[in-house]
Formats: structure tokens, C-alpha cells, sequence
């Protein structure tokens, strides 16, 4: 649980090109335990869960010096952004309709 969720705020955090607020990252962090409820450890979903979980995954991330915390907000590094995922390109590869 917790790595996946290290995983999952890197590659949120990395999108989202700015600071982020930490009731944001909380706020995500309570839609991804819901979304991942059925892998999850069971506790992750119950009241302030949120809150703990966030601060262990941005320490995480703070320690692997991927992201700076303030007691607001959390700003993505840019190391960060190879956690970004993109649309693979298939340019070229097929031929254009006509």
C-alpha cells in the first residue's frame, strides 16, 4: 500500500506543474484509497488515514529529494518528472488516412 502510493502521488505531483496544497494531496490521497480499496491494506480508507498516509509518502518522496514541503504546499523537484507518464507517440508508424 504504501509504495503504490509513493508511486501514485509521484506521478500525480509531477503533472500537476506547481505547488500543490496539502489538503490537495490529502484529498487525493482519499480518492486513490478508494479506488484501490480492493489491493489496499484495509486501514487505508478509515477516518484521518488520509493524513497519515500523505505525510509517510511526501516523506518518502521529501527523503529521495523529489519533492520540497512547506507546511502548505509540496513542490515537485525536477527529478520528479521522470515519474511523469505520457501518450506514447506512434507517429510515422501507421499511414495517415485518406
Amino acid at each position: 500500500t504504501e509504495g503504490h502510493l509513493t508511486l501514485l502521488l509521484a506521478e500525480w505531483l509531477a503533472r500537476a506543474g506547481g505547488a500543490v496544497g496539502v489538503r490537495a494531496v490529502e484529498a487525493r490521497v482519499r480518492a486513490l484509497a478508494e479506488e484501490h480499496r480492493a489491493h489496499w491494506r484495509k486501514d487505508s480508507r478509515e477516518s484521518g488515514a488520509d493524513v497519515s498516509m500523505a505525510r509517510e509518502a511526501l516523506g518518502r518522496l521529501e527523503s529521495l529529494g523529489l519533492v520540497r514541503r512547506t507546511p502548505d504546499a509540496v513542490t515537485a523537484l525536477p527529478a520528479l518528472a521522470r515519474f511523469r507518464t505520457v501518450q506514447p507517440r506512434t507517429v510515422g508508424l501507421f499511414p495517415e488516412p485518406t
